[in-house]
Formats: structure tokens, sequence, C-alpha cells
């Protein structure tokens, strides 16, 4: 996550013997309601005054590209100790109205697709209460300017230097650490061939040593024929790959390690579930990512488990040793399990629509989902690509709508439904059955605001939570509700 220097302002700012006769009796009357704190009435009196908005002074987005965005805490919040304005993208009596709205506000539909993670946002509205624009290459860009250390004398990190690198474990615990990162370490083949690494970390299942100064491939494999459990390894960037050919290079590493199931990213002809867990980030994930590994060959008895009900995107692009026919088996597989998957992701510049979707007969949209467009320079000019975005939205008005009722203006004793999508951060708060935050909804002035605030000490690094069905506490009842949301505890 970005770092950024915070006001001092933030963390603690509830008062003690707050007279609620000093506020506007209505927004006492709301407050107490809602439970909310008394002791923070006057800060929230101050934000409403003022309209401010400023959450993006304690939190940021964290984007994942699976699940789309979250919100983290850049600052220690005491429980109680301060309260946010989130402020309504849009209020609307009837989901059909969209239609005209995105008519007569052109910047609403782009807005709505970045609230909902539909697409990588091409920019956050500036009208966005607090928040930095922040894209998902942004969210997860790596230092570029990082220098590479040249190992001193050592031709690789001291002890000290290798123990904190891998998390300054305890000594009962080195034997059973699985992934060391080693990269930028001016590490030299004299230095490997030390076996300080085998030797401290026995277990490790995954290495990196990119961008070091590794000459010989030779040495490589004299290491990990010492780790007899390792899986992955990482080791772009080093001379050994630079000069000659590096295709050769890593064609003698998976001839001298055939227990290697990723080299540099890429599936060997050894991968097993193992690998596509890794790639996939779990054993029943919601996007089967197995863009760019190369992939030598199908395995449909390690790729079926991966194949559940929790399953809506399949990315197989830049796989070229596998042809369109290939896949046929993946294809038969998620029929027969009946799973309808959202999106399938093929090379475009390989095959046409119409042959992909002659194989896969289940999948819902091939090659022209909002994301893949955005991704691929579609502009939201195009009629094509604002189509598909109205749709996405509409679809995915249950997880992000929420709803109030107020009297008829011409029939007092009637009800109207009001329902409203809440901006940038409030949209992106994710649920928990233990939050660290609460959300109400308040009026002043008679505008709609929601509110939320730490009801638990909050760290920095922590991941902001409300329940969805706070107060709901029977299971069935609470099943249903967050069931609407698309979610569940």
């Amino acid at each position: 996550p970005m770092k950024r220097t915070l006001g001092q302002d933030i963390g603690q700012h509830s008062e003690t013997n707050v007279d609620p006769a000093r506020f506007p009796q209505e927004l006492v009357f709301q407050v107490q309601t809602v439970g909310f704190p008394i002791g923070l009435l006057p800060r929230l009196d101050a934000k409403l005054t003022g309209q401010s908005f400023d959450a993006g002074e304690a939190f940021e987005f964290n984007y994942n590209s699976v699940s789309g965005y979250g919100i983290v805490a850049t600052h220690q919040l005491e429980a109680e100790g301060d309260v946010f304005l989130i402020d309504h993208a849009i209020t609307f009596t009837d989901p059909s109205e969209l239609n005209a709205h995105f008519e007569t506000h052109p910047g609403l539909l782009e807005r709505l697709s970045t609230i909902m993670s539909l697409m990588p946002p091409l920019k956050i509205d500036e009208d966005s209460p607090g928040m930095e624009d922040v894209s998902p290459d942004e969210a997860d860009m790596e230092d570029s300017t990082e220098q590479q250390d040249d190992g001193g004398a050592l031709g690789g990190p001291d002890l000290a230097t290798l123990l904190a690198l891998a998390g300054d474990p305890p000594l009962s615990a080195m034997g059973s650490i699985k992934s060391l990162e080693l990269d930028s370490q001016g590490i030299r083949d004299d230095w490997l061939e030390r076996g300080m690494i085998s030797k401290l970390f026995p277990k490790l299942e995954r290495l990196s040593l990119e961008q070091n100064l590794i000459q010989s491939i030779d040495s490589v494999i004299s290491l990990c024929r010492h780790l007899p459990e390792l899986k992955g390894l990482w080791i772009r960037g080093n001379p050994a790959l630079s000069t000659g050919n590096a295709s050769d290079t890593i064609r003698a590493l998976q001839h001298g390690l055939t227990s290697l199931e990723i080299i540099n990213a890429e599936f060997t002809s050894a991968y097993s579930a193992w690998a596509v867990e890794f790639a996939c980030g779990g054993k029943e994930p919601a996007c089967l990512d197995l863009s760019d590994r190369d992939i030598p060959e199908l395995k449909i008895d390690v790729l079926k488990e991966f194949l559940t009900q929790k399953l809506r995107t399949i990315d197989l692009r830049r796989n070229t040793q596998i042809t369109l026919q290939g896949w046929k088996p993946l294809a038969d597989e998620l029929e027969a399990k009946k799973l309808s998957v959202e999106n399938l992701y093929l090379d475009e510049d390989k095959y046409n629509v119409q042959d992909i979707a002659a194989i896969f007969t289940t999948v819902g949209a091939i090659n022209r989902t909002p994301q893949w467009l955005a991704h691929m320079g579609g502009k939201l000019a195009n009629p094509q690509t604002r189509e598909l975005l109205r749709g996405k939205i509409l679809s995915s008005l249950p997880r992000f709508t929420m709803r109030y009722q107020m009297a008829r203006p011409d029939s007092p004793e009637d009800r109207i439904d009001i329902y409203y999508i809440m901006d940038e951060f409030g949209s992106r708060v994710g649920h928990s059955k233990n939050p660290n935050f609460r959300l109400a909804r308040i009026f002043s002035e008679g505008q709609a605001f929601s509110i939320l605030w730490p009801i638990r000490r909050v760290e920095v690094g922590d991941t902001v939570t409300r329940d969805f069905a706070e107060g709901v506490t029977d299971p069935q009842e609470r099943q249903a509700i967050l069931q609407s949301y698309g979610l569940t505890d």
C-alpha cells in the first residue's frame, strides 16, 4: 500500500461531558437511535458543517486483481476515536432509473464500474471524497528504482541479514519455513555454494534469487539439489540468464531439477496441484488464473479439483504450447460439473470468439468483459463497451445497493423505497462477522450521508470491515441477508 504522511488530528477525538443540547436536536435524535457514541458528536457535527470527507487521511485502497478493492488503515485509530463521512454516489427509487441516469450523467457509468471493481479504474472521479487516485498497476507495482546490492566481500548477505530477510524466525521455526525471497542482494556463485540457504531452511518450497550476480546455472542447480522440497524457483535478472541463450539455460535447469514445478513464473512439465494453487492463491479460487504460465500440457486431473462452484473467471492467455483444441478437456469438465463460468480469457489474436464459444459452451462472456476491454484499451465512448458495462452494473446492484424507506410526500402513511450506492470509500468496506467498524445512515439539511466509526482499536494495515447483517443473530436469517449481498460469514 502507498505510504502517506498523516495529520496529527486522527486517532482519538472523543470528548467527555458532551452536552447534546448544544447540537441540532434532529442530529442528536438520529445518533442516539443508531447507537453512535455521544462523545464523537462534536466531531461529527463539525464534519457535517464543513462537508469534510477526510477518509483519505486515515485509509487507502488495497487492490486485489481477483476480488477488487478493499480498504486498509494507514493510521492507528482508537475505539470510538473518530468518525468518517461517506457520500452517496447515486440515489434512486427504482433500478430501471439507472439507464436514464447513464445518459444524463456521462461520468456515472465509469464511476459505478470503478466502485464495483468491474474494471481497472481508468480514473477515479475527482469528486471522490478524500481518496487518492490508485490504479491496479500502481497498487501492485514494485519500486523500480531499488538498487542492486553488490553483496560486499561475502558475495551475499551475512547471517543477520539473511535471517532478517526470512522474517527473523525463532531457531525452532527455521526448519519449517517454506518461502524465501533474496532478490537484489548481490548474491554471487561462491556464496550460493557455501550452502547457507539449505542448511538454515531445508524445507523451502519457494525461492527467489532475482536481480543478483549469479554467473553459472550449475551453482543454482547444486543449491537446489540440497532443497528436496523446492518446487518454485525465480532467477530472472542474473547474468546466467543474460548471456547466451536464456531458453537453453532454463532447459538446463529443468533437466537438472526435474522436481521443479515453476521456474520464473512458468509451469514445467512436472507441475501439480501445488503450482496451480500457488498461481491462483487457493484451492477454491474465484479466478483460475493460468495466464503467462507457458503450460507445456493440459493436466485435467490436476485442474479439475480447482473447478468449484466458487469459480467465476478463467484466464488462459499466453500459453503458446496448448492449442484451442488442447483446452477442450477443460471445457468438457466444466460442462460435466455444470459450472457456468462468467468470464473466459483466451488470446484473441490466435482464436476468434465463435471458435472459442463452440468449445466452451457454458461460459458467459469470452474476451469481451468490461475488465478485458479496459485492459486492452477499450474506450467508454465505444457503444459495445458501454452496453457491457451497463449490464454488469445492473447485475452487480444487489452487492452494492443500500435501502431505506421514506414517507410519500403525497401520502405520508405510505412508504417509498429509496436505494443508494455509497462512494468509492464506503462501497469498498468489507464484511466481517467480527467487524472493527460500524456503519450508519443519517440526514443533515435534507441530504443523506453514511457515517463510519471504529468500534475497537485499529492498527496500521488492518482491513476495514463492517457487519452487513448487523444485529441479526438467527443463523438462517443472517445467511439470507448475507447471500443477498453475495457474501458469507
